[in-house]
This record gives C-alpha cells, sequence and structure tokens, in this order.
C-alpha cells in the first residue's frame, strides 16, 4: 500500500459526489461529517484515490485470502453499501491506474477490511483537515 493517493486531472475523475460521499461513508462510517452535495472536484478525486488504492492493494494481497479465507482477510460486511460502485467504477477505470488488479480482476472487485481499515487510517487526518478547515491535503 503507498503512502500517497494517486491524483486525478478534472476529465479523469469519474465518481458523482453522491458515489464520492458514499465511498467516503466506506471509510468513516458515520463520520464523513460533509454532505453529498458539498463535495469539491477534490473530494471526488480524493475519494476516487482511495477506491483505487484500496481495489489495488487488496489485489496485491489476493494469494493471501487462500490461507487466511475464513480469518482476517474478509470483505467487510457494509462493503455492499458501495459494491455497486466499485463495480461499474472498475468496469469503466483506465487500467493504468491500478498497479495490481487486472482486467479479469476487475470485473468482480474486492475490498478486504484489513485494507479498508489501513487507507481510513492512515488518511484520517487529511480528511479531518478538511472537515474542519474546508482544504484537502493528500
Amino acid at each position: 500500500m503507498t503512502a500517497t493517493l494517486r491524483h486525478f486531472s478534472k476529465n479523469e475523475i469519474q465518481l458523482t459526489q453522491e458515489q464520492a460521499w458514499r465511498v467516503l461513508e466506506f471509510f468513516w462510517p458515520g463520520a464523513v461529517g460533509v454532505a453529498a452535495g458539498q463535495l469539491s472536484e477534490n473530494d471526488r478525486g480524493f475519494a476516487q484515490g482511495l477506491l483505487v488504492e484500496a481495489i489495488d492493494s487488496s489485489y496485491t494481497e489476493g494469494f493471501v485470502e487462500l490461507l487466511f479465507k475464513h480469518f482476517m482477510y474478509k470483505v467487510p460486511t457494509s462493503f455492499g453499501k458501495i459494491k455497486d460502485i466499485v463495480k461499474e467504477f472498475a468496469k469503466d477505470a483506465l487500467k493504468h491506474w491500478f498497479k495490481h488488479a487486472t482486467g479479469e480482476d476487475l470485473r468482480d472487485p474486492k475490498i478486504y477490511e484489513n485494507i479498508r481499515a489501513t487507507l481510513a487510517r492512515n488518511f484520517k487526518s487529511s480528511w479531518s483537515i478538511r472537515q474542519q478547515t474546508g482544504d484537502l491535503d493528500y
């Protein structure tokens, strides 16, 4: 997992405000603190960056799933709330955004709970600053 997220140009951002809000809610349940209609283009790019990193990082751990299938690498129950967004996004996303996930992998993308939790922890301060000041730096 990288320490930084990919930044997207205006024409690369695919997520709508509502979709971006749902992605942020997936990472910080009940703590987004910003209404969907108030999300900026930068906020949408941040949510998209989280999503790309989560999908890609989950595929770097794909082989581990076989060993720990019934232990800690389960898809979180809240994933169902954004699964439709993830599937549509992955289908339409440019493949060069992903370092590890292949076109075949992106037909049924997964996000593991440990990946979600790590990204949420790593980027919590960035989102907290955004909530408090309106500025988002990631």
